[in-house]
């Protein structure tokens, strides 16, 4: 078997879908709304100050090859997966950690630079790996095999990125199935061509990768809410733009309901906000979004100074005609579809409107430099609701700064500093001020969230226990699938 060391993602997301289910995490995730969990630790705490969080380790935790698992273990992990040797895809979310140290047989404390709630879900999230595997890594080595705590064990690995899990007797839950293969593929039409000749039993298709999904009696398809979110950005530096009334009037041109259907026709959710409407940051965000309503539109554009004075049909301002267009990258069909639609639908209010796909590359150094009208984006923000990187008033700067839209508000910048550093990382407290700000997204509208086009998980008919989660990922529960 090669060497294994499954936290560098070489197949395009395939391996991050399947190593939890053989090596765990200190904590899980709730697949109904993305709430943090018991799992290697049975509880944890955080300090008043937000800068000390204490996690209890589990007593009744077996490695799979036997031998208990320790608070040692789970130190070991964090200290390596937070420092520069570990080149891990987990050091940039522990980059605030500033100490671990065991404190007891069943308690591990992290002390950090400063107050950051988010980094909870990163400290959370890494795989624990043995002790003396972790040393081992630091000394250069990479173990022949290294044993998990998962309700899997991994069998065999192969060049190829094909791999064999079978069920870990040792477990607390029983699995439902007796071996799980994993095979990666290069693209979707060569996954499609496995599952048509017969070869799967269960098929992830990424977003955007289905244009025809038929009707058969062969497949159960099960779709959700990828981790990509669509949103239009306005470019705030263009003088249109720096109306909300005109932004407003846009926002109310776009048949959300129907660019997510055309665009997306492997499903879709309409966003509310920046989050899903079912994350648990979001339950006290209010429905702010204006409906689509084209009288209403153009009401707005016209008391905004922009009107049609000679009924051509387009609009203009002291003879400046209202020309805005809209860039996406053309490697991406789903986003393209989407640039398309919403330019249509800012021509059908009089606006000059055209859409231009361009490289990836000079996508990403227009929306840096803030050289566009208006962008179509699909983004992956992270599970925790910390989205300061994206729209701190700090993160304007051209050529770096995330905030692509040049959104610089005080009260925005103050409300998602206080979320980040709310005492004891109160969650209701947090959820109270991500409402709040979402409220201020939505009456400013620098950015309007479309919708989270689906992924979906196809399974034969005989397959049976599925649930597939926007939160936890496609697999969380594949353990437990079961014949019916």
């Amino acid at each position: 078997m090669p060497q294994v060391w499954p936290w560098r993602d070489q197949d395009g997301g395939g391996i991050m879908s399947w190593w939890p289910l053989v090596w765990e995490s200190l904590l899980g995730v709730d697949p109904s709304n993305g709430m943090l969990v018991p799992g290697l630790a049975s509880a944890w705490e955080v300090s008043a100050d937000s800068l000390t969080i204490r996690f209890t380790i589990r007593s009744d935790v077996l490695w799979h090859d036997g031998t208990p698992f320790r608070a040692e273990d789970a130190a070991a992990a964090l200290r390596y997966f937070a420092s520069p040797a570990s080149h891990s895809l987990w050091r940039a979310g522990l980059l605030n950690v500033a100490e671990v140290r065991q404190v007891s047989s069943e308690v591990v404390e992290v002390r950090l630079n400063q107050p950051d709630c988010s980094v909870l879900y990163s400290l959370g999230q890494v795989p624990i790996l043995p002790a003396s595997v972790t040393a081992a890594r630091q000394a250069g080595e990479t173990p022949s095999e290294i044993p998990g705590t998962g309700p899997m064990v991994l069998v065999e690995a192969r060049e190829s990125g094909e791999v064999l899990l079978r069920p870990f007797a040792g477990y607390r839950r029983p699995a439902g199935i007796e071996e799980f293969r994993y095979y990666p593929f290069e693209t979707p039409a060569a996954l499609r061509e496995a599952w048509e000749a017969g070869d799967l039993d269960a098929a992830r298709f990424p977003a955007g990768s289905l244009t025809h999904i038929p009707n058969a009696a062969d497949r159960q398809v099960l779709g959700y809410p990828g981790g990509e979110y669509m949103l239009v950005y306005y470019n705030l530096a263009r003088r249109p733009l720096k109306d909300v009334n005109v932004r407003k009037a846009l926002a109310m041109a776009l048949d959300r309901a129907s660019i997510a259907r055309q665009a997306s026709p492997m499903g879709a959710t309409l966003l509310g906000g920046t989050l899903l409407p079912a994350h648990w940051a979001m339950r006290t965000a209010p429905e702010g979004l204006p409906a689509f309503d084209l009288h209403q539109a153009e009401s707005l554009l016209t008391a905004a100074g922009w009107g049609d004075a000679d009924g051509d049909g387009l609009r203009d301002h002291d003879e400046q005609p209202l020309v805005l267009n809209v860039v996406t990258n053309g490697e991406n069909p789903l986003r393209m579809a989407a640039a398309a639609l919403v330019a249509q639908a800012f021509r059908s209010v009089g606006m000059e409107s055209e859409v231009h796909y361009v490289e990836w590359g000079v996508f990403l150094d227009q929306l840096f430099r803030r050289d566009f009208d208006i962008a179509v984006l699909s983004w992956p923000f992270p599970l925790d609701p910390d989205q300061r990187m994206f729209w701190l008033s700090a993160e304007t700067r051209a050529g770096s700064g995330f905030n692509f839209v040049g959104w610089e508000n005080s009260e925005s910048d103050e409300l998602l500093q206080q979320a980040a550093g709310v005492p004891a990382c109160d969650p209701q407290a947090r959820a109270r001020l991500y409402g709040e700000w979402t409220r201020l997204l939505l009456d400013e509208l620098p950015v309007v969230p479309l919708f989270a086009p689906h992924e979906q998980l196809w399974l034969r008919p005989h397959i049976a226990g599925a649930s597939p989660s926007p939160f936890a990922g496609p697999l969380w529960d594949a353990p437990w699938w079961h014949y019916q």
